[in-house]
Order: structure tokens, then C-alpha cells, then sequence
């Protein structure tokens, strides 16, 4: 006697899902991963329009681009920092285990828009 057995990774994010992010000219914007479990030997990378941004394992983290624009938090969340119109556009996440394997990806689409209305106080 013989027997198949088809064994399917689950994983907690999902390709197929797109989270729309807005965020104010000059001002920053966090984007999280849902559903992240924190474990020290995970490796996470971030592109935007297939460009890295930077990637992360443990307190190692890279940035691919100069200056304080970004930053990586253990969680996974990417922070933006100084949003300019360029910033806007097609951002994704990857995150694989010890072992290498896929264990979230998630794709979100940055919107930056006119600068926050500033108030005045009339005397």
C-alpha cells in the first residue's frame, strides 16, 4: 500500500490584498504589516516599484537610500519620513523565516497629498 500526502504552507498575509496608505506632504506615515509575528531570525524587505528600500533581520538593519528618509522598526513597519508627491506609488513587503520560506507578503499603494491645512488663531 502507498498513500500521497500533499502538504500546503498556510501563510498569515495575503499577495492578492492591496492597502491603500495616505499621507500628507512634508509629514511621515507608517506602514504595518498585519497579522506579523516578531521572531529574531525572520528576514524583512521592503521595495518600492521593485526597488529596495531597505531589509532587515534582527537589529541588522540596510537602507538603499541616503538619509534619515526611512525607517525600520523590529515589527516590520516601514516609517516614511518627510513625504514628498515622488514618494506616492506601489510599495510591498516580504517576509521569510530562518529558513528562507515566504511567510507574509503585502502590497500597499502610497498616496501623498497637499500639505495639512494650518490653522490660525484670530485674536
Amino acid at each position: 500500500n502507498s498513500f500521497s500526502c500533499i502538504v500546503l504552507p498556510l501563510f498569515e498575509g495575503s499577495a492578492n490584498k492591496i492597502d491603500t496608505e495616505y499621507g500628507i506632504r512634508n509629514g511621515s506615515v507608517f506602514l504595518n504589516i498585519t497579522g506579523f509575528k516578531e521572531e529574531k531570525q525572520q528576514e524583512v524587505i521592503w521595495l518600492k516599484n521593485s526597488s529596495r528600500l531597505a531589509k532587515g533581520k534582527g537589529s541588522d538593519v540596510k537602507y538603499y537610500k541616503a538619509g534619515k528618509k526611512y525607517e525600520l522598526f523590529p515589527n516590520g513597519t516601514l516609517k516614511i519620513n518627510r513625504l514628498v508627491e515622488e514618494d506616492s506609488g506601489n510599495y510591498k513587503v516580504t517576509v521569510y523565516n530562518v529558513t528562507g520560506q515566504l511567510q507574509v507578503e503585502e502590497n500597499f499603494i502610497l498616496s501623498v497629498q497637499g500639505e495639512s491645512p494650518s490653522m490660525s488663531l484670530q485674536p
